[in-house]
């Protein structure tokens, strides 16, 4: 039979030794379970945070960029605007030259010849009938409002710089440009540009050709234009030639013993034609 109950050790004792051994035997476990909650959490968390942080970021830098480089483009169409619409003040009768190269100035012939050049350009430019700038796939706005007289950097070698040259000795040259639909205010910069940086003993005339554009500005304003312009020709193909037949019919109409071709977008830069004749004076077969 069994022994009696009280034989058995005290109940509240054993309770207390049982309640504290189950509390020690848990509360690792416990803690451990909630230190690895509580850490996937937190790295839940700074993770999130991270990604929202760094996109912010992200979008704040490239809309920076795009505001400085939308900010710039303005500052350009504000200064071509000035530089191509205010190039003259009057005062009394006289007339002021206020923006401008000097010695295009002396290219073009007399002050009053160069503001009614000015005046009859600002005209063409901003009443010309053009398609939109995608069909040039081009900004041809900003063309529109930069000057065709603008200063740009001069790029050569600075052992190219020192180099002189005899023009006395140079044989004139016929520069042929065969265009079709080009945008306007690009022809004219690449005309500016070479009667602005081209020595006048040298350069004996300019020769256009239109391939048989089809663009309204290109037709009558470019017409009015260019029987302004000294040493400029236009001549007109009735029917699309192609690049190489317009480009033989302008040598065929040059007049110098040396014919250059250039491409009606292009602008010239300093003492970009006196290396070209001293070569092919020295090399005429290659």
């Amino acid at each position: 039979m069994f022994g009696p109950v009280e034989n058995f050790p005290s109940s509240a004792h054993t309770q207390h030794r049982i309640t504290r051994h189950r509390s020690s035997t848990s509360a690792p476990w416990i803690s451990r379970l909630l230190r690895c909650r509580s850490l996937k959490w937190y790295q839940m968390l700074v993770g999130v945070v991270g990604v929202f942080v760094s996109t912010s970021l992200l979008l704040f830098s490239k809309s920076q960029n795009v505001e400085e480089h939308l900010e710039s483009i303005r500052e350009l169409e504000v200064k071509g605007q000035y530089v191509e619409y205010n190039p003259v003040l009057r005062y009394e009768g006289e007339e002021q030259l206020l923006r401008g190269n000097r010695r295009a100035l002396a290219a073009f012939g007399t002050l009053p010849e160069r503001i009614r050049l000015s005046e009859v350009r600002r005209a063409i430019l901003a009443n010309q009938n053009r398609p939109p700038d995608a069909s040039y796939n081009i900004n041809v706005s900003l063309s529109d409002v930069t000057s065709v007289d603008r200063h740009i950097e001069d790029t050569r070698p600075p052992v190219c710089k020192t180099f002189t040259y005899d023009l006395s000795q140079m044989s004139q040259v016929s520069i042929v440009i065969p265009f079709y639909n080009e945008a306007l205010s690009m022809l004219l910069r690449t005309l500016h540009s070479i009667l602005n940086r081209t020595p006048s003993q040298l350069l004996r005339e300019i020769i256009l050709v239109d391939d048989a554009s089809t663009y309204e500005n290109l037709r009558g304003p470019l017409d009015r234009y260019a029987e302004l312009l000294p040493k400029v020709r236009l001549l007109r193909n009735q029917v699309r030639e192609g690049l190489i037949r317009s480009r033989l019919t302008g040598a065929q109409a040059a007049a110098a013993p040396l014919v250059v071709f250039l491409d009606a977008h292009t602008e010239m830069n300093a003492a970009w034609l006196e290396p070209i004749v001293l070569h092919l004076q020295k090399h005429p077969t290659r």
